[in-house]
């Protein structure tokens, strides 16, 4: 029911909303890719353990694995987990030659994972770690004399810096990354800091870095969906102690979302007013 409700929404999305924001990305689908926890009845910690945290030693949670697509504001299950498994074992890469850019935390970092998708055709948005030392070799906004050095070697000047970079370290002995990626970043004047991401959009005149950081910061959309999940549909606390039947809960609660999201594009095409005032919780409640 739930895959069904979905390629119902892609038709009536594609018939009567037409494509929002279309101008942010052409030709490529962008996907916000994060995981949420919940936590279960104890009776199934052997099917869902979590690792110990200051609260308790030992607790059943799953861990819900999402994509979410962006401008469409639907969501699609990649897993649900124990809360032990690392978003890094979940495969969410989409089939070879779909134009796909993938937004997603540093949860998800890894050279392997970053140099499969840029060889896959496809592309990704994450933030830099802080404790990445990556090497820049061309400056698209910035100083021309950092090419050649490390990333911490430089003083950052103004309010925006792009650069082409190679993440691996100076050590050979440390994995190394294959493809290069852009390293941008904007100076926040409320938090006083530099906030710099990583992405394998190389062609830095086609995308420039302000579309990078707008891009990137869309993924609150993602925690939205989150918070809808857990509050408004109340989803958080589980009445079943099955497997199965945590399985279901979930799933209804999905059902009853996207078919709030079909009655806010019929809502949207028949008033002519943009999907953006149409609040999930106010709709939920009509």
């Amino acid at each position: 029911v739930f895959e069904y409700l979905l390629t119902a929404y892609a038709v009536l999305w594609s018939g009567l909303a037409g494509q929002p924001n279309r101008l942010v990305v052409k030709d490529l689908q962008v996907l916000l890719i994060d995981a949420t926890v919940m936590r279960v009845a104890q009776q199934l910690i052997e099917v869902f353990p979590a690792s110990a945290n200051g609260k308790c030693s030992e607790w059943a949670g799953l861990k819900l694995h999402t994509a979410f697509r962006l401008f469409r504001g639907v969501p699609e299950v990649l897993a649900l987990t124990p809360q032990r498994k690392n978003e890094r074992k979940i495969d969410f890469l989409r089939p070879l030659r779909q134009g796909v850019l993938y937004i997603f935390d540093l949860g998800y970092w890894t050279y392997e994972l970053f140099d499969t998708i840029i060889e896959r055709h496809q592309h990704f948005i994450t933030r830099l770690r802080k404790d990445c030392n990556p090497l820049i070799l061309a400056v698209y906004v910035g100083d021309p004399t950092w090419v050649g050095k490390r990333w911490k070697a430089i003083k950052l000047t103004g309010r925006a810096v792009d650069v082409l970079v190679n993440l691996s370290s100076a050590n050979p002995a440390n994995p190394q990354m294959r493809n290069n990626v852009r390293l941008v970043g904007q100076w926040n004047r409320g938090a006083k800091c530099w906030h710099c991401y990583v992405t394998s959009l190389l062609e830095w005149q086609t995308y420039p870095l302000t579309l990078i950081v707008d891009l990137y910061r869309l993924r609150w959309q993602i925690e939205i969906l989150f918070r809808n999940l857990k509050h408004v549909l109340r989803i958080a606390n589980f009445v079943s102690t099955t497997e199965n039947g945590i399985r279901i809960q979930i799933y209804a609660a999905l059902i009853h979302y996207v078919l709030t999201h079909l009655i806010i594009l019929k809502a949207a095409a028949e008033t002519g007013r943009p999907l953006e005032d149409f609040s999930i919780p106010y709709c939920l409640d009509a």
